[in-house]
């Protein structure tokens, strides 16, 4: 069963599949809600998973947030583990825009759902073997 935690405005439900760690983002991510995303993406880090975080259902994402999603994609490859980012086709605009100006378009593996991300995370990454 996923854990959730919340704040007055968003929350985090995280689930494990695998060898990855799924964290998903609802609602608004701001200052407030920075600590405890941080929390919930270094702790599997820190246990050596593969990290997938859905921004579907995120409505906004501020900078102090993309700044725990851009240390958490930083440690997960520092430690040889794979960082996911999925952003469907109903992803706010705005969340997508937030997520294109930082680069971490460009620096993750990109999947329109978990369930490609997760298949695409059991084979081996791109350019080399895990």
């Amino acid at each position: 069963m996923p854990r959730v935690r919340t704040s007055s405005v968003s929350h985090v439900e995280v689930a494990e599949s695998g060898e990855a760690t799924i964290v998903e983002l609802v609602g608004d991510f701001d200052l407030e809600a920075t600590g405890a995303l941080a929390r919930e993406l270094g702790e599997p880090i820190n246990r050596e998973r593969d990290l997938i975080v859905d921004v579907t259902r995120a409505g906004l994402i501020d900078s102090t947030s993309l700044g725990a999603l851009i240390t958490a994609e930083r440690r997960t490859s520092f430690r040889g583990r794979r960082f996911a980012l999925v952003v469907g086709p109903e992803t706010p605009e705005g969340v997508r825009h937030a997520l294109r100006l930082t680069g971490l378009v460009r620096s993750c593996e990109l999947y329109p759902s978990i369930e490609r991300a997760l298949a695409a995370i059991a084979r081996p990454p791109p350019g080399g073997a895990s």
